[in-house]
């Protein structure tokens, strides 16, 4: 479909998450609120595989068009996010006339690496941006000297090479990434920012639906609460454990499922705390928000491993725009996030999690208090509507067309 030379600018996002409904907002309101002279299409895969919580899932997708935003569903060569290619790009390129692409994939993803060459190739024209989530260093390093390990370096620097040269900009979750970009050589303007951002209208403070689910769930006195995968690496068990030590009236909301389910249902009858933590499994993107509404404070124990770090979970930062306070590890992004050392306990400190999660239950007013200017702080720098104007003025910066 050739999209007609109306003046306006055209941001073409390359992003297959955004083949869930509610991951689209950040375009919609990019496209229908920052005035008449932008146009947003997104770009995803006509069905992919979501990794869920349990095996993946193949999901698919149909088009969509709402005023100045549309979605364009496009064959692959696979429904798996790290590995496919887009078919017919050049014809996709030719026929949206970008100015700017925004491709959410980071190095070493063969459809960035595509979009790269593709663009240089046969559509010069457009300023080429890329996502990355990665807080690990660019070059690849060398276990042991093998084919394999060689092979792997050779190509992990080749795509780098390619990215580095033929991109014209990049936008990372938070500042240590934009750290390790600049390390290896990456010379181009970085926006430091993540990828969908936090619909303020539909994460806000709403006492009523909080008691309501208070009520359903059966939670009594001061309401903890945890959203994420049940794994060892979001500092699940330093949370039980540091909850075992409180004193007072309080009950344990975990929102989401995986691998440790069973093995915390069962620590809980072991402790004698079944009455007190509620598993509700997991939750549907668009009702997530009623549980944060429940909870009096949000704690969050992501640890750093080899092989993962948290560059920005996004329900910090919803539970931020809720008006919630939070009790975060030093584990990745959240120091950032937070923007406040004491808030901060070390990864697997259980007990320093205790005495801060304590303080919290003790005063109310110091809850209160907390989860003001961390909503705030949410509104300023996490919000769709702040991080699409900083994202415009950053295309502006870039400039509306190259040759």
């Amino acid at each position: 479909m050739s999209t007609p030379n109306d003046g306006r600018k055209h941001l073409v996002v390359l992003a297959p998450p955004l083949i869930i409904y509610s991951y689209r907002a950040r375009w919609r309101q990019f496209a229908n609120t920052a005035g008449s002279q932008w146009r947003v299409t997104a770009v995803v895969p006509q069905a992919r595989y979501a990794a869920g919580l349990g095996d993946p899932v193949l999901m698919a997708c149909a088009p969509e068009s709402v005023n100045n935003f549309s979605l364009v569903a496009v064959e692959t060569t696979t429904p798996h996010n790290g590995t496919y290619l887009v078919k017919h790009l050049r014809r996709l390129l030719r026929s949206h006339r970008p100015t700017f692409i925004f491709c959410v994939h980071e190095e070493g993803i063969p459809a960035l690496t595509q979009m790269v060459l593709w663009r240089l190739l046969f559509y010069r024209s457009a300023k080429l941006v890329y996502f990355t989530m990665s807080a690990f260093p660019r070059r690849y390093r060398v276990k042991r000297f093998t084919l394999r390990e060689a092979l792997k370096w050779l190509y992990f620097s080749l795509t780098w090479w390619v990215v580095r040269a033929g991109t014209d900009a990049a936008v990372c979750h938070y500042p240590v990434i934009e750290q390790e970009l600049r390390k290896a050589g990456y010379r181009k303007p970085v926006l430091v920012q993540t990828q969908y951002g936090v619909d303020a209208e539909t994460f806000r403070p709403n006492p009523d639906t909080g008691n309501r689910v208070r009520k359903e769930l059966g939670l009594c006195g001061t309401v903890i609460g945890f959203c994420g995968r049940l794994v060892e690496e979001k500092g699940v068990w330093d949370l039980l454990s540091a909850a075992k030590s409180l004193t007072g009236e309080w009950s344990l909301l975990l929102v989401g499922d995986g691998p440790l389910r069973q093995p915390i249902e069962q620590w809980c009858v072991e402790n004698d705390l079944h009455d007190r933590i509620r598993i509700v499994g997991y939750v549907p993107h668009g009702e997530v928000q009623n549980h944060f509404a429940a909870m009096d404070v949000f704690v969050l124990g992501s640890r750093d491993t080899p092989t993962y770090i948290d560059t920005f979970p996004l329900v910090v930062a919803q539970a931020m725009m809720t008006g919630v306070p939070v009790i975060g590890s030093d584990g990745g992004a959240i120091p950032y996030q937070l923007d406040d050392p004491d808030l901060i306990f070390p990864q697997g400190d259980a007990k320093s999690l205790a005495r801060k999660l304590q303080a919290m239950l003790d005063s109310p007013d110091r809850r209160q208090i907390v989860g003001e200017r961390l909503r705030n702080r949410a509104l300023q720098h996490f919000s769709t509507t702040a991080m699409n104007q900083s994202f415009e003025t950053f295309l502006d910066h870039l400039g509306g067309s190259r040759r």
